[in-house]
C-alpha cells in the first residue's frame, strides 16, 4: 500500500517539528543553529505511533535513537527499512512568507528512508546524506528482573544543502532498561522502567562555522503490561527534557502511549504528548496525537503510524501544524 493512501486511511498526519532559529555564537564568524529534538525524535513508526512514549518499552531496532538499551532484545539476524513523509505548514496553509508563520513545505519518503541491519544486540543504520549510526546493548536476567544497558553513536553526514532539514550533528546516547514480569496460570503482569541521555549534537562544516543542530535530551519512562482475557494491553508514560548548553531554556515533554494486541501478531496503538518551553522566548508549546498499526506476516513485521502536531503561539493560536506518516518493514532470518 502506498504511503499516500495511508495518509487518507490513518489520519493524514504526524509530527516532527523543526523549529529552527539562528543566532550569533561566540563571535561573528561562528553561527549557531538550534534544531528541535522532534526533528529526530520520531525516527521510526514504532516510536511515532506512541508519540515517543517508548523509553521504557522500546525494543529492537526501534530503540536505536530513543533508548539503545532496548537493542538487547534482538535475538536474530535481520534487516529493516523505515521511511516517512512530513507536511509542515502554517495555520492557513499559505505558501507566502509575509508573516512570522512558516510556509508550507514537505519532506518526502524518497528523502527520508533509512536501511538497517541487526544481529543479536548490534544495530547498524545508514540514511543516505543524513547519518550513519551504530548501537550496541547488553542484557542480563536476575531474580529481580531483566536489566539492559546500551549506547549508540551517530555520525551526521548531511550537507550544507540539507542540514537544516535533517541535521542532528554527531552525538552519543546511553540508556538503561529494567523489566520484571509476574506470570500466573491465566494472568500476567509486567513492569518496565527506562532512562536514556543523549548528548548535544555538533556539526562542523568549516573551521569558522559551527552548527549545533540538536539538543541534549534526558528521558525517563515507565510501562505496565497485562492481559485481558486473550488480548494484551501495554500502557507507557514518558517524561523528557531537552536543553542546550548555550541557552537558558528547556523543552519539557510528557507523552503517554497505549498498545492493544487483540490477537497474536496484530497491534493497535494510540499516543499523545504535550511539550512546554520553560521561558517561551521565541519558542512555542506543542501537542501531538498519533495512531498506528503493527502486524506480522511470515518473517516480516510491518508498522505504520500517522501523527498530527500543532505548535501554538503565546496567545494559544495555532502557529504551525505538521502532518506525517511513517512506515517500517523488518525481516528476521
Amino acid at each position: 500500500m502506498k504511503i499516500n493512501n495511508l495518509k487518507n486511511i490513518l489520519l493524514k498526519g504526524i509530527i516532527t517539528a523543526s523549529i529552527v532559529s539562528t543566532s550569533v555564537y561566540a563571535d561573528s564568524n561562528q553561527i549557531l543553529l538550534e534544531n528541535s529534538w522532534m526533528n529526530i525524535g520520531f525516527s521510526n513508526a514504532k516510536d511515532a505511533m506512541l508519540s515517543g512514549a517508548t523509553t521504557a518499552t522500546g525494543k529492537g531496532y526501534s530503540a536505536l535513537f530513543t533508548n539503545p538499551a532496548g537493542l538487547a532484545t534482538n535475538y536474530a539476524v535481520g534487516l529493516y527499512v523505515r521511511s516517512g513523509t512530513l507536511e509542515h505548514k502554517n495555520a492557513t496553509g499559505a505558501t507566502t512568507e509575509d508573516s512570522e508563520l512558516a510556509k508550507t513545505s514537505e519532506v518526502t519518503s524518497a528523502d527520508n528512508t533509512a536501511i538497517g541491519l541487526f544481529y543479536k544486540y548490534l544495530v547498524i543504520e545508514s540514511k543516505k546524506n543524513v547519518h550513519n549510526a551504530i548501537g550496541l546493548a547488553y542484557g542480563f536476567e536476575t531474580d529481580y528482573g531483566i536489566f539492559s544497558l546500551g549506547a549508540n553513536m551517530v555520525k551526521d553526514s548531511t550537507s550544507e544543502e540539507n542540514y537544516k532539514t535533517f541535521g542532528t550533528g554527531d552525538y552519543k546516547t546511553v540508556g538503561f532498561q529494567w523489566q520484571k514480569s509476574f506470570i500466573g496460570i491465566d494472568k500476567f503482569y509486567s513492569f518496565y522502567f527506562g532512562f536514556s541521555k543523549k548528548g548535544q549534537g555538533v556539526k562542523q562544516f568549516e573551521d569558522v562555522q559551527i552548527y549545533r543542530v540538536s539538543p541534549m535530551v534526558q528521558r525517563i519512562g515507565f510501562g505496565f503490561e497485562t492481559n485481558i482475557w486473550s488480548s494484551t494491553i501495554l500502557v507507557s508514560l514518558d517524561q523528557s527534557t531537552q536543553s542546550w548548553k548555550h541557552l537558558d531554556d528547556s523543552l519539557d515533554t510528557t507523552a503517554i502511549g497505549l498498545k492493544w494486541m487483540p490477537f497474536s501478531g496484530f497491534t493497535i496503538a494510540l499516543g499523545h504528548s504535550t511539550s512546554t518551553y520553560n521561558t517561551q522566548i521565541d519558542l512555542k508549546d506543542n501537542t501531538t496525537n498519533s495512531v498506528g498499526l503493527e502486524f506480522g506476516i511470515w518473517q516480516m513485521n510491518v508498522a505504520i503510524a500517522a501523527l498530527q502536531k500543532e505548535v501554538l503561539d503565546n496567545a494559544g493560536d495555532i502557529y504551525i501544524q505538521e502532518n506525517s506518516v511513517y512506515a517500517d518493514v523488518s525481516f528476521a532470518f
